[in-house]
């Protein structure tokens, strides 16, 4: 009795300072996932790689170089202007003839984006830059502003003040006060699936390609120096090239041609530049695939835009800046052709067989019996050769128009696009 009556209280002190050990523990492990996260949360703040852009030395005013910054995100936009209103490094200055540097750090007070505009609004530049109210000076301030602040998809073009007043901006650089964008025409609709044609038009140069998607549609935008061209946009199975009628690769079942009486070549200059640039761009909308550059070829200048399949598209002409924007509507729908269907969508894939098959530009193995009428009608012809596309193409050989069928032949285009007869 007189050993358990003298372990019992043995054990109830080893049992309560083994209690006391693990609260101790337990508490240092709740204070250790208390703060490994804050850790883990201030070590990886998200962060952007942005351009910011400078006048290298040596060269025209309005040409800029691209410099790379790392920014906080989202608001990568004011961190980019910051980094530029920062101006360049050490390591960056001998090579640039910017008028951004320590002066004018932090002089950015506000930036906002409304309808694709950014609203950017500094402190008193007047006082720290001198030479801006030059022509080139004030050209030079601009490209690089204007390179920085449209490098973002979100922005179309900018609008820049001092201390809330954007004639005190532009009058700075003796320059006009830019008027609000308008939309003055607007032809065809998210229905429409006709010709789009302006006929007449003004010289102009294209400086700008831009894809952007929206509520209900997909835009394509077009900006110019000088006036509004002449254009036609249309639907076709392949868009071509002027002069020798390549094919114009695009993602989708068909395609809008695009053609504008513009300079988009500069003439003048060694290598013969384009005057803009985003000669590709595959943003993968819901209707828009893919649009890409043809060429220009006696001041006719072609664009192919692959769309997912046929739907309304209407044309936008608007002012300040002059730019063409064309909306196709998403809801856009891919038919599994078979013999018996008829419509447009067979008419495509009647022209893709064709240029595939026959001509110059022929990449499959061509039928024994010659070109497809293009009738939209999905006969007897149009299946046998169908058949003989598949079977060169190494896909299921059934006639009929499948998604793999399709693949086979965007890669066919993409193979004749590439032969220079």
């Amino acid at each position: 009795m007189n050993i358990l009556t003298t372990a019992a209280p043995s054990g109830a002190v080893a049992f309560s300072r083994t209690r006391r050990t693990a609260h101790v523990w337990l508490t240092i492990l709740t204070l250790l996932a208390l703060l490994v996260p804050i850790t883990a949360a201030s070590a990886t703040t998200d962060t952007a790689q942005v351009n910011v852009y400078f006048t290298p030395a040596g060269t025209e005013c309005d040409v800029v170089e691209p410099h790379s910054r790392t920014v906080a995100s989202p608001a990568v936009l004011a961190g980019a202007l910051n980094e530029l209103l920062a101006g360049p490094t050490a390591d960056e200055r001998p090579g640039t003839a910017t008028m951004f540097s320590d002066a004018t750090a932090g002089m950015l007070r506000s930036v906002a984006i409304r309808d694709g505009v950014a609203y950017v609004d500094f402190g008193d530049l007047r006082q720290v830059i001198p030479n801006a109210s030059t022509a080139c000076g004030s050209a030079s301030l601009l490209a690089q502003l204007n390179a920085t602040t449209e490098q973002f998809s979100t922005v179309n073009r900018a609008r820049y003040s001092i201390d809330g007043d954007q004639a005190t901006f532009y009058n700075w650089l003796q320059r006009d006060v830019p008027g609000e964008s308008t939309v003055d025409t607007t032809l065809g609709s998210l229905t429409n699936t006709s010709t789009i044609r302006r006929t007449t038009g003004a010289e102009a140069t294209l400086r700008k390609v831009r894809v952007g998607r929206n509520d209900g549609f997909d835009r394509i935008v077009f900006e110019f120096d000088g006036g509004r061209p002449a254009y036609t946009v249309r639907y076709t199975g392949v868009a071509t090239t002027g002069g020798a009628g390549s094919p114009i690769p695009a993602d989708g079942t068909t395609a809008l041609q695009i053609d504008m009486v513009a300079h988009t070549v500069d003439m003048e200059a060694a290598e013969f530049p384009r005057t803009f640039d985003n000669a590709v761009l595959t943003p993968r909308y819901p209707t828009l695939r893919t649009l890409r550059y043809g060429n220009e070829f006696e001041g006719l200048a072609t664009f192919g835009a692959g769309l997912t399949a046929r739907t309304g598209f209407r044309v936008l002409e608007l002012t300040n800046p002059t730019r063409l924007a064309i909306d196709v509507a998403h809801g856009a729908t891919v038919r599994r052709l078979d013999r018996g269907d008829r419509g447009s969508d067979v008419a495509d894939w009647q022209l893709q067989l064709n240029t595939v098959q026959h001509g110059p530009f022929a990449s499959s193995t061509a039928t024994t019996f010659g070109p497809l009428a293009t009738d939209g009608v999905f006969g007897a012809n149009t299946e046998r050769a169908t058949r003989v596309f598949q079977r060169a193409e190494g896909v299921d050989v059934s006639g009929e128009v499948t998604s793999a069928t399709r693949g086979a032949m965007r890669r066919a285009l993409t193979r004749a696009a590439a032969i220079r007869p």
